[in-house]
């Protein structure tokens, strides 16, 4: 975790903050976690929080359920326009339409947010959401104290239609914030690789994530096995994510159809999530291709705590093919004491190693078929692993993390 600030200058106005979260999301993710355990641990409780969301954002709706009766916390939603949207995919509407969001952005600002001294821009994969960049600029044109912009993914590629009006978009967003966030090294170094950010203009802070210890005890950790009938001497292996092509799931399917039938017979498998109709498909054909449909269970999207599903798993696997900046899923299972099987992508060794779980090399169906099969047959092994899993993951301390922001926004 880096800081190294100076603090100079208290925002603080009658002893409290009034900070202002924009979030522009349509999928649930880590992005909802990582709020929920921010606002849960924030270390004044006198400061105030307004959340500016887009209408349908489904993590909005989960964190209200989450988060406990607060009357510091407000939630405002604004429409998105799906003209301004389809301007987005069009080259020379490209930059007309961004500055259309900056001006939408620049009225929710004043007319909802006049007081607020924080602003605060949730981020996924660089550059991800637009509109999240444009209110950065917007609050700056608005000339409020205290822009952040979080980034909790991987930058992607430029893209090379916009090239230039990614360069000027970078460019602005890096003058605009007061300060950039990434929740692990391996992030900023994809922001510094990929999109050319320039660090000794704007310092990239890293402030890692950390995961909500508390209520471990409080779940039902056999409700999918009741839910779906279960026998009780199968091993259930899952999946929690969204069903993309680069999550990996089809690598898993393949491991599983080289399996022996004895093996086969032990396992059941499990993807919680809800994700493209043409990958749920093409994978559900892949499974009856090679006779499979009786050991896999889709659930699609569950609005259940996390923590609750990984604690149904006797083994949760993480195959992604890409970059993971933290995953708070697989902590979710260390959490619990749930076994895990990870790939080596993005910043998972900045967080974990296999003294913890086992990592293997992504897009690696060979070594998932000789990992099931160890772990069947030598399960104590693997429970001693989650237990020291257990034990480390009490170091991702999320009064630490929220600290740290809290440090941030108040200098």
């Amino acid at each position: 975790m880096i800081l190294n600030l100076k603090f100079t200058v208290i925002y603080l106005e009658n002893n409290f903050m009034l900070i202002t979260i924009f979030l522009d999301n349509d999928k649930f993710g880590g992005v909802d976690t990582h709020l929920q355990t921010l606002l849960d641990h924030w270390p004044n409780n006198q400061d105030k929080f307004i959340l500016l969301h887009n209408r349908n954002n489904i993590g909005i709706e989960l964190l209200k359920k989450a988060l406990p009766k607060n009357n510091n916390i407000s939630f405002i939603s604004y429409r998105k326009y799906f003209l301004l949207e389809f301007f987005k995919k069009i080259p020379f509407l490209f930059f007309f339409s961004f500055i259309l969001d900056v001006l939408h952005n620049l009225f929710l600002i004043c007319y909802y947010n006049k007081k607020s001294n924080v602003f605060v821009s949730n981020n996924g994969g660089y550059p991800a959401s637009f509109k999240a960049l444009a209110f950065i600029i917007a609050t700056y044109v608005a000339n409020k104290k205290k822009r952040v912009l979080i980034i909790h993914h991987a930058a992607k590629v430029k893209n090379e239609i916009f090239p230039f009006f990614l360069n000027l978009i970078n460019k602005c967003v890096t003058f605009c914030s007061t300060d950039i966030i990434a929740v692990s090294f391996a992030t900023r170094h994809t922001l510094i690789e990929r999109q050319s950010f320039n660090t000794m203009l704007k310092p990239i802070r890293v402030i890692h994530n950390a995961v909500n210890l508390e209520n471990i005890n409080d779940f039902d950790k056999n409700f999918l096995r009741n839910q779906y009938r279960i026998p009780k001497e199968k091993v259930i292996l899952g999946i929690l994510s969204r069903i993309e092509n680069y999550k990996g799931h089809e690598d898993l399917i393949i491991a599983y159809s080289r399996l022996s039938i004895n093996i086969r017979n032990k396992y059941v498998i499990i993807f919680v999530g809800s994700g493209d109709d043409f990958e749920i498909n093409r994978l559900k054909n892949l499974i009856n291709n090679l006779n499979l449909k009786q050991d896999f269970i889709f659930t699609g999207f569950m609005s259940i705590s996390p923590t609750e599903i990984v604690s149904n798993f006797n083994l949760l696997l993480m195959l992604t093919k890409d970059f993971e900046a933290y995953n708070y899923t697989i902590a979710e299972a260390m959490k619990m004491g749930v076994p895990t099987l990870i790939t080596n992508v993005g910043a998972i060794t900045e967080f974990y190693d296999n003294s913890l779980t086992t990592i293997i090399n992504p897009e690696s169906p060979y070594e998932i078929k000789d990992f099931l099969e160890d772990f069947i047959n030598n399960k104590l092994k693997y429970q001693i692993i989650a237990k020291s899993a257990k034990l480390n993951i009490q170091k991702h301390n999320p009064f630490i993390m929220a600290k740290s922001y809290y440090d941030i926004f108040t200098i």
